[in-house]
């Protein structure tokens, strides 16, 4: 394992505490959009299979971009992904409050993923890599209770802002905790790990793991839409296969890939 600065314990308090946020976050953003669909799809004149896309593509992006987060979390550091991922959030509910178009929506949702994908991995990375055995389960513990905060908490604050403003206030719901985690990581001293910045980092592997889930993803999201016949779906599987091979030759040779199969071993 890297060698490991070290760290205080008041930069690994707060450090917590902004990963505990970041699954709140991630959750009820899920779950508080999900309440809003049927008032968006009456503002867009859109059919309900169209506008769940704004659930869809934000997960599409956050398990695609999972593995690339985990391991920009090994490179650059626990703090930085996560104020990137709050940043990320933070621009994100803005803009998506004041989009009008549907389709930019869409791809605002996409970058959000990206920042869901940060927010969410860091958590039980940093538990693992930072706090002593004996800490690990209680941490762990709290963090999967602030998931079903989050899930738990969603539906009643989106359900309550569309009701008595508008359904654009929903994206508005994590904007209060987004900030706050910002200024919880001014707080925190930054968390490296030494040996990684020395290898060059596998963004081709990065771009291969990404098209892979991608493509595979939506492929079978899309069956009970298209159906199993459709050329169209098995174009997505199909390209998806042909990434999966580039990635595993990739990683085979890389010196610091995104993913080591070697833990199959």
């Amino acid at each position: 394992m890297p060698n490991l600065k070290q760290t205080d314990s008041s930069s690994t308090k707060y450090t917590l505490y902004a990963s505990y946020l970041a699954a709140v976050i991630v959750l009820m953003d899920l779950t508080s959009v999900n309440i809003a669909l049927p008032t968006i799809s009456k503002h867009f004149d859109l059919d309900m299979s169209q506008v769940s896309w704004l659930i869809m593509i934000s997960m599409l992006s956050a398990s695609s971009f999972a593995l690339i987060a985990g391991k920009l979390t090994e490179v650059w550091g626990t703090k930085r992904v996560l104020l990137i991922g709050f940043l990320i959030f933070t621009v994100g509910t803005f803009a998506c409050f004041f989009t009008k178009s549907f389709e930019v929506l869409l791809i605002i949702r996409f970058f959000q993923g990206i920042g869901e994908s940060l927010l969410y991995v860091v958590g039980p990375a940093f538990i693992r890599q930072f706090l002593p055995e004996n800490k690990r389960q209680t941490a762990y513990g709290i963090w999967m209770a602030c998931t079903g905060i989050g899930i738990g908490m969603g539906p009643v604050l989106g359900g309550f802002l569309v009701s008595s403003f508008s359904w654009n206030w929903v994206f508005l719901i994590n904007f209060p905790l987004s900030v706050l985690g910002v200024l919880i990581l001014l707080r925190v001293k930054s968390f490296e790990r030494n040996t990684h910045a020395l290898n060059p980092t596998d963004y081709g592997g990065a771009i291969y793991s990404f098209m892979f889930l991608a493509g595979l993803i939506y492929g079978l999201n899309m069956i009970n839409r298209f159906g199993y016949s459709s050329p169209f779906i098995w174009l997505a599987i199909g390209l998806s296969v042909i990434f999966l091979v580039l990635f595993i030759r990739r990683e085979k040779i890389f010196i610091n890939p995104v993913f080591d199969l070697k833990l199959f071993a």
